[in-house]
């Protein structure tokens, strides 16, 4: 399995967004909210699902690995509030 990580951010606007960062390089990928709880985010790679929300494995300091490309596989944004 690919290394991933999944990053959620809140804007100034309330806009939310998810970010997946990693390794992997097939296409099935999916970013979305889990429900209507834009606290929560979730990841899906291929048969293994990312969570990131409170509380959360990840977090800001992971995107700043050189591990990791800083461009990201995949993204989601809400609509701003």
């Amino acid at each position: 399995m690919d290394s991933v990580f999944l990053q959620r951010m809140t804007h100034p606007d309330g806009t939310q967004t998810a970010a997946v960062y990693g390794e992997h390089r097939l296409p099935d990928i999916v970013v979305e909210p889990d429900g209507a709880d834009w606290r929560r985010m979730f990841a899906t790679v291929g048969n293994t699902t990312v969570f990131t929300g409170p509380p959360s494995p990840w977090g800001s300091q992971a995107a700043e690995s050189s591990t990791f490309p800083r461009t990201p596989l995949r993204t989601w944004s809400s609509p701003a509030t």
